[in-house]
Order: C-alpha cells, then sequence, then structure tokens
C-alpha cells in the first residue's frame, strides 16, 4: 500500500511546501502537495505534529560509530553499522576506510561489497571512500606511519582493478610522487579524486585538480596552506587553499564542529565556495555515540579516548590529544551550520542531500524530494532531532516521540 507522510514543512528541491504531503509508492515519491489535494487514493497515512519532512542525508566520509571501525570490523559490524547510522536520519553513506596494507585493503572493500544490496532495514552504502593510503607523511594525521606510502604504480593498479566496481573516491596527497599520474588514473576508473592530508604548494594544488582532482577532504584539517614567502620577506605564497578557492570545480568537504574548524573558517569558504559546493561530513569514526571518558584501543594497539568533544589519540608521543575524529551526527552539524552562519535551514540542508549526491553522480535519483526520486525521507523535530527514516520508501527507524 502506498504511504501518505504529512508535515508542517516539507523541504523539496524547489522550495518549501507548508502542510502538506509526501505521497510514496513503489519506494519512489510519487507526488508531493498540498493537504487539500491529495485525492482519493488509498494509503496508509502518516501524521506526525510539528514535524519538518527533509530529504535523507548523505555522508560522504564516515570511519566508523560506537565500537564499530570501518578498517577493522566484520560484515555482521557492518549492517549494524547502517542501522545505527539511520537513527541519526543518514540514509546512505560511503564507508571510509584509512591507510593499510593493500592486503587489508582488498578484504575490507570485499567485505563490504558481500552486503551491499543485500540488506534492508538501514542506511544504504552507495560505495567505499578510501583515506589514504597515499599521503604525506607529515600530514598524516590519525593514519599509522606504517601504512603511509607513496602510490607505487603496480600497487595502484591492483586495487583499482579489485576494488573500482564499489569505490567511488580516494583521498590523497598533492604533493606526493606520482600524485598527477595518480589522480589520472582514478579519474579514468570513474573514482573521484580527492586532495587532502597534504602540505602542497599552489603549483601542486593547481597540478592534480587540472588532471581531474575535484574535491577536498575535512577542508582546513591536516592541511597547510598559505606560507611566507621565503623568497620575498613580509610576504606570504598561496597553498592549496588558494587553488581550490580559485578552482570553481572542486567541491569542499567541512566537518561542521568548531572544535575541526572555527566558524570564521566555516564563513569564509561559505562565501567563496558558495551553497552547492560545500559538503559535511561527521568523518566519525569508532567512539562516536559514547560518553566522555570513553577509551578503546585499536588492533594495531593505538588508543583513543572520547575527550572535549573529539575523539582523541592517547600516546607518550608529540601526538598525544591529537584529534582522531568527530563525534557530531549530520543533524547537528546542520544546526551548527545554519545558526552559527544565519543561513536557512532549507540552504544549509544542500550539503548533507543534493550536493553529496552530485559528488557520487547520483543526482536524478538521491539527495533531494521531487516526484520520481527515492522515497529517501527523514522527519525531524524543529530542532532536528530525527523522528523518523524512510530509506526506498521504508521506514527503517521511528523514536518514540514520534509514536506519541
Amino acid at each position: 500500500m502506498e504511504k501518505l507522510l504529512r508535515g508542517d514543512q516539507i523541504f523539496t528541491e524547489v522550495g518549501v511546501v507548508e502542510n502538506g504531503y509526501v505521497l510514496i509508492s513503489d519506494k519512489n515519491i510519487k507526488k508531493i502537495g498540498l493537504n487539500d489535494d491529495d485525492g482519493t487514493e488509498e494509503y496508509e497515512e502518516i501524521i506526525i505534529p510539528d514535524s519538518y519532512i527533509l530529504p535523507g542525508f548523505i555522508d560522504l566520509h564516515i570511519h566508523g560509530f560506537l565500537d564499530i571501525d570501518v578498517t577493522e570490523c566484520n560484515v555482521s559490524d557492518l549492517e549494524r553499522l547502517s542501522f545505527e547510522l539511520s537513527k541519526h536520519g543518514v540514509v546512505g553513506f560511503l564507508p571510509s576506510l584509512i591507510s593499510a596494507s593493500s592486503d587489508v585493503i582488498i578484504e575490507q572493500v570485499n567485505k563490504i561489497r558481500s552486503i551491499v544490496g543485500t540488506k534492508d532495514g538501514g542506511a544504504r552504502i552507495l560505495g567505499v571512500h578510501l583515506e589514504g593510503p597515499w599521503l604525506h607523511y607529515e600530514r598524516r594525521g590519525a593514519h599509522p606511519q606504517q601504512w603511509v606510502r607513496n602510490p607505487e604504480k603496480s600497487e595502484v593498479k591492483k586495487i583499482i582493478r579489485e576494488t573500482k566496481d564499489i569505490v567511488k573516491s580516494v583521498t590523497f596527497s598533492p604533493e606526493i610522487e606520482n600524485a598527477v599520474w595518480l589522480t589520472e588514473v582514478l579519474s579514468h576508473a570513474g573514482i573521484v579524486p580527492i586532495m587532502g592530508h597534504t602540505n602542497a604548494t599552489y603549483e601542486q594544488a593547481q597540478r592534480v585538480i587540472l588532471a581531474g582532482a575535484r574535491h577536498v577532504t575535512h577542508m582546513f584539517n591536516a592541511m597547510l596552506g598559505f606560507r611566507e614567502n621565503k623568497n620575498e620577506l613580509g610576504t606570504i605564497e598561496p597553498g592549496i587553499e588558494a587553488a581550490i578557492f580559485n578552482h570553481d570545480s572542486v567541491t569542499v568537504e567541512l566537518i561542521p564542529s568548531p572544535t575541526f574548524v572555527s566558524y570564521p573558517l566555516i564563513e569564509l569558504v561559505w562565501k567563496l565556495k558558495g551553497p552547492d559546493k560545500v559538503i559535511l561530513v561527521t568523518d566519525a569514526g569508532r567512539g562516536t555515540g559514547f560518553p566522555e571518558g570513553y577509551v578503546m584501543e585499536f588492533q594495531d594497539g593505538r588508543k583513543a579516548a572520547v575527550r572535549k568533544d573529539a575523539l582523541r589519540l592517547i600516546e607518550d608521543g608529540p601526538l598525544h590529544n591529537a584529534l582522531l575524529g568527530n563525534i557530531h551526527t549530520l543533524n547537528v552539524g546542520i544546526k551548527n551550520l545554519a545558526r552559527h552562519l544565519n543561513i536557512p535551514l532549507y540552504t544549509a540542508l544542500k550539503t548533507v542531500s543534493l550536493n553529496p549526491a552530485r559528488v557520487l553522480g547520483l543526482q536524478k535519483s538521491h539527495g533531494s524530494l521531487m516526484p520520481g526520486k527515492r522515497a529517501d525521507i527523514v522527519v525531524t523535530d524543529r530542532e532536528l532531532n530525527i523522528l523518523m527514516t524512510i530509506i526506498h520508501g521504508e521506514i527503517v527507524y521511528r523514536s518514540a516521540k514520534s509514536k506519541d
């Protein structure tokens, strides 16, 4: 039976509908209309008072949640991850692997591939994001130092050959050896080349952008930009940020937490790139969803804790307390963006729906509420707390509050 979902405000691709409905049929959106013109069709009616009906969220960069780490987990963990994310309004995501051996990367990608399209009841896996292993050593951040390396052509070809059907994006440092070649190979394989974890100069970034790089991993994190010009005292050399801002084709990821990026910098990106080129990501990892003080240990022996609004490294060396990952969900990120930049919620929503869908080339079927598109829908209260998540027309999560 068709479902008819009523809400106070419906945030469609072309505007906000007041006191309207969304009619869902055969897993897609059949019609969006006003409450006084829903006709005589038979349907299951769902009414949630004081609610927003929003496009479902898409997270292009997430490493884990609770006790789950994508780089180390098993298939049942991935299924559990999908369901947990749906509780937070996520309808689609890219599980993101950090730097590891080529064998581990291929093994984990195979696990992810094995459940794509086989399970309902949670956020859909839209592909895989490889963050590394081809990163600059000095800007590796939380990546294990033994697995950060330059791209050897034989290894790159092997990983692409084994994974190109499901890997959708790869983050690499533009200044490393063979970076232009890597960009071209990824582009030819239909994989989005992403710049990140970098000390790149303007010229180094420019080369990979011209070769096909068109996206940036967590802007302003693990990234060195403008720097003093050693040849001209008192002047500044442009870095990768200048190249990013000067190329309209490049989209930008932001972690919408002041712990990672200050609001003045977020505002700068918003003004220079515009609302269609900014994508919010969680970059969440194992530990997200646990309380302050939670401590965990990874298989490689590293330890981390939830501390001071982030996941942080525990060690005796200089990286003690370094940021490992964000612990906020996308609905919190949207709220932060809209409130602190004083922008309409309608505009902010693009950063977690239509914009990430465009990066993946899925904008014709995903990323917004329009007739004919997939019925991937989130219902929230006015504070953006998740009340219901609908994925491909099926209710996969419903909060206790929405049942009252």
